[in-house]
């Protein structure tokens, strides 16, 4: 699963609810859906939260430079989150889920460990909304998600359109097994 510190291994279950990741491409962020404004992308430059080499790299070519997608519907609550790690400079990334009008600063100082930003706004079209300070600085970017709701939920991985996410739930046939009776059913809940 994928948290704000990175991608985990855990032994056991995840249970989350039903979401919809409205970004295009959000492995590919130099396609043609990510509107691109002083901003240089570099395809599958370096191993993604995931294992596999398919992170991209932004470098700005301006101060202010932006990658931006927009999901055009009505007005909701939003959350747009990403995947960073930092690879030159020292300036601050921000993240937007409203085009930059509430900015969000990001900390991407790590050039070892990738940081999951995320960013939650009430609008009709919001975005993910990506702004580099300062020229030349450069990041790793990876795992771009737009959903409905007040936080980020566990990366949902896309290409040519949006991808929903069943709610997953746990269930434990008794027919062939034990009886009901004589059973315990044991659930830890880890807040994350």
């Amino acid at each position: 699963y994928y948290d704000d510190t990175g991608f985990h291994s855990r032994r056991g279950l995840i249970v989350e609810g039903s979401s919809t990741n409205q970004i295009i491409q959000s492995a590919g962020l130099s396609d043609a859906a990510w509107v691109a404004s002083n901003v240089t992308v570099a395809t599958n430059s370096v191993t993604a939260p995931d294992g596999a080499a398919t992170a991209d790299t932004l470098t700005a070519s301006a101060a202010s430079a932006t990658l931006i997608q927009t999901y055009t519907t009505a007005s909701a609550q939003y959350t747009a989150s990403i995947f960073l790690k930092r690879k030159t400079g020292i300036s601050p990334i921000f993240i937007s889920a409203n085009n930059g009008t509430t900015l969000v600063a990001c900390n991407v100082t790590d050039t070892n460990n990738w940081v999951r930003c995320q960013a939650t706004a009430t609008g009709a079209n919001p975005t993910l909304y990506i702004q580099i300070a300062s020229n030349t600085d450069a990041v790793y970017a990876w795992g771009g998600q737009l959903e409905a709701g007040a936080y980020a939920s566990t990366y949902i991985p896309t290409t040519t359109a949006g991808l929903t996410r069943g709610t997953e739930k746990v269930t434990y046939p008794t027919s062939g097994n034990l009886t009901a009776a004589g059973q315990t059913i044991f659930f830890k809940i880890t807040p994350q």
